[in-house]
């Protein structure tokens, strides 16, 4: 859940307990909506760049989070975003991550 004046300015990538990252999202211009509700699975039918079509969908991200199965959990996961332009701001209000294992 990402409040931003610019969404569009975002890369945001998720970086594993022992430091791969893999980028979640990148320049993608909801409409104005931010990112509310949004959940990353690379089985979605949707990609992230469709993102514009509504908050609250399930959509594909950029990277591919297969390079992260068999990764151990332990440790410190972290969700970085790069603002790539100045003069706007947001909040990260909160994120989660949902681990399945089959």
């Amino acid at each position: 859940n990402i409040s931003h004046s610019r969404e569009e300015d975002l890369n945001v990538y998720l970086v594993a307990a022992d430091g791969t990252q893999i980028e979640l999202f990148g320049d993608v211009d909801t409409g104005g909506d931010g990112f509310t509700d949004i959940l990353l699975d690379d089985e979605a039918a949707l990609d992230v760049t469709d993102a514009s079509s509504g908050n609250g969908n399930t959509y594909r991200p950029t990277g591919d989070l297969t390079t992260l199965e068999g990764m151990s959990l332990q440790g410190a996961w972290q969700l970085l975003i790069v603002d790539d332009r100045q003069g706007k701001t947001g909040v990260l209000n909160s994120w989660s991550m949902i681990v399945e294992h089959y």
